[in-house]
């Protein structure tokens, strides 16, 4: 069975305005898939330790922020996903991708623009070799992509894509927007800068605002 996306987006959002945890959303959104696309591999993802994951990438977000040399003042943050090939084997083959977090700093930001321009400006800060590392969200990959498990590579998208959204819902707090040293709101986003892409908020000193409306940005 195919996955409706856009009644998923539904379902991640509503979960991500409800989440008080990251690992038992994510629970919520493995019950989904399940429901849409049986399989065991389901039951492998759910002993994942998500929590852990989180723990890590607060260390590396934080360290992050307290390290960059940024020429601009930080408007925006986009936490994106990039997709990393497994080890190549001697036959030249590629082991089950699997998907990691990545920053990439703005000084832009127009929370009024419907388009979400400011996604694509060129004010930003790329910062090299500067994945999350997160080993929760590369097993995911490697189970979900494994040519024995035969989930589909949709469920592999809908997965890594909701593990972002909740992961930066827990992540984000007003202990990191005093690390980023700003003077107003900043602008969150995430997703795979070629897919779809989730502006999920603001960051200020109270922690992370949530869009008001949907947070779907642009569906590619």
């Amino acid at each position: 069975m195919a996955i409706d996306f856009a009644q998923f987006y539904a379902l991640m959002e509503q979960e991500l305005r409800w989440s008080r945890d990251f690992s038992a959303s994510m629970l919520v959104i493995c019950d989904y898939l399940e429901q849409q696309v049986p399989h065991s591999a389901w039951n492998e993802l759910r002993e994942l330790d998500l929590n852990s994951d989180l723990k890590g990438a607060k260390e590396w977000l934080a360290s992050l922020l307290q390290t960059a040399v940024c020429p601009f003042e930080v408007k925006a943050i986009y936490l994106g996903l990039n997709e990393n090939m497994g080890e190549e084997d001697d036959y030249g083959n590629y082991g089950p991708a699997h998907a990691d977090l990545y920053p990439v700093l703005f000084g832009e930001y127009e929370p009024t623009d419907d388009s979400f321009g400011w996604l694509f400006s060129n004010e930003r800060l790329d910062i090299d070799d500067s994945n999350a590392n997160l080993q929760g969200l590369r097993q995911a990959g490697l189970i979900l992509n494994s040519s024995d498990a035969g989930v589909g590579y949709d469920c592999y998208l809908a997965y890594s894509v909701s593990y972002a959204v909740m992961l930066i819902r827990h992540l984000l707090d007003s202990y990191m927007y005093k690390l980023i040293q700003c003077k107003g709101a900043v602008g969150i986003a995430t997703g795979f800068s070629s897919g779809d892409l989730f502006c999920l908020g603001e960051l200020t000193e109270d922690g992370l605002v949530l869009r008001p409306g949907s947070i779907v940005a642009a569906v590619v």
